[in-house]
């Protein structure tokens, strides 16, 4: 055979081998495999606090009642509201944040649970919206009605805001001081005449190189606070999740503005009973998680076959033989089988077609055209004839057959 034939031969082995290859390639792509898929989830903000440097000079003096009271401590453990503070203008489950005379007055600190998260979720963007309360006609109106401080945004278009991953653990605090000094006087009858002065940090440490710059929309509703890089160090066990504080960014701009944000959602009751609702959920700020969840492993298969019967066998977690073979219910009639009982028995078909999944049909095909194409083409493996020739194993043996058939008619013609 000449060299021609046999690289035709071999082209057309190649075009075969690769056709059944594609079909072989579709047919596993038949086959359902899970994979990630992508989620969202709002999460609402859960715990929130903020701390105020104006009323940092206020002190809790000694209870004595020889001594005196300064002033009462808030139920969140600092001073404000007393004859020696400064009342606040942040409404009951409001945020302050702020600047003052160029220096940062208020912050604020909020948490997300991320227990709320799926196992397993990869977070890929976690976006923080915090709701402004504006000084608008309807929501001045709004605050009024619920006996509240008027909404205390002011100067907003030259404010700058960033959000800071929080160090450490805190509790809430409506407008706490970041410090607060207990000064305990001796009693007058004490000979020691020294008083004692015990400074405490009540607003947690935070860590500004890990920050993201917010951005407000505008209609100046809303500021928003990508610090999907800081859940990341969360989520990787890095850091612990003490959630982020809202720090004022000094910009040289302005030298004062406020920005006040709603809360979590807060409901209270009113000295008449009533309940006051201060920041409903839609006003409520959150956060916007975006995640993957990487696909379910299957299960492992049993570590024992089953030995009691009931189960049908298969090639991995047991199939209750009910789900293979259908039970009927039919009047058997009495003494047949029954022992002279007649009744509803339960029987069991001979035969039974078991559940099989639709896709089984659909790939069981494709397997056998490509079984098919594979072994045709293994029956005709090309075999190197002279230099660079390439013939079929089923042409070598056609060409055999006839020198073998031609030398048994030359001895026929010999013998006769």
């Amino acid at each position: 055979m000449s060299t021609s034939s046999g690289s035709v031969v071999a082209r057309r082995f190649r075009r075969e081998r690769a056709a059944a290859a594609a079909v072989i390639a579709v047919g596993l792509s038949l086959i359902p495999i899970p994979g990630a898929r992508a989620e969202s989830l709002p999460l609402i903000v859960e715990k929130t606090a903020w701390f105020w440097s104006s009323n940092s000079k206020v002190t809790t003096c000694s209870d004595d009642p020889a001594v005196g009271v300064c002033g009462a401590a808030s139920i969140t453990g600092g001073v404000a509201g007393n004859a020696a503070g400064t009342a606040s203008p942040i409404s009951p489950g409001h945020l302050g944040v702020s600047m003052k005379d160029g220096g940062s007055d208020m912050r604020s600190y909020v948490f997300f649970n991320l227990a709320d998260l799926p196992d397993g979720a990869e977070v890929s963007r976690f976006l923080v919206q915090m709701n402004v309360s504006l000084q608008s006609g309807e929501h001045i109106q709004e605050h009024a009605s619920k006996r509240e401080q008027p909404p205390a945004t002011s100067n907003q278009a030259t404010a700058a805001i960033q959000a800071c991953a929080v160090t450490e653990p805190w509790g809430p605090a409506e407008g706490d001081p970041p410090y607060s000094t207990t000064v305990v006087r001796p009693h007058p009858e004490s000979a020691d005449t020294t008083a004692e002065v015990e400074t405490v940090r009540n607003e947690p440490f935070t860590d500004c190189s890990l920050s993201a710059g917010g951005t407000v929309s505008k209609d100046g509703a809303v500021w928003t606070f990508d610090i999907t890089h800081i859940v990341k160090k969360w989520t990787s066990g890095e850091m612990f999740n003490e959630g982020v504080a809202l720090m004022p960014v000094n910009t040289g701009v302005a030298q004062t503005w406020t920005v006040e944000f709603h809360g979590k959602p807060t409901t209270v009751a009113a000295a008449d009973g009533t309940e006051l609702t201060y920041v409903a959920e839609k006003d409520a700020s959150r956060a916007i998680v975006e995640y993957t969840v990487a696909a379910s492993p299957p299960s492992p298969p049993p570590s024992s076959p089953p030995t009691d019967g009931s189960q049908f066998p298969s090639f991995g977690n047991p199939i209750p033989i009910d789900d293979y073979i259908p039970q009927l219910e039919v009047d058997v009639p009495s003494g047949i089988g029954t022992g002279g009982a007649s009744g509803t028995e339960r029987v069991v078909p001979i035969a039974a077609n078991p559940k099989t999944p639709a896709w089984v049909f659909g790939v069981i095909p494709l397997g056998i055209l490509g079984l098919g194409l594979v072994t045709s083409v293994i029956g005709e493996d090309p075999v190197p004839v002279g230099a660079g020739g390439f013939i079929s194993s089923s042409r070598v043996a056609a060409l055999l057959r006839r020198r073998r058939m031609g030398s048994e008619d030359a001895e026929i013609a010999d013998g006769s």
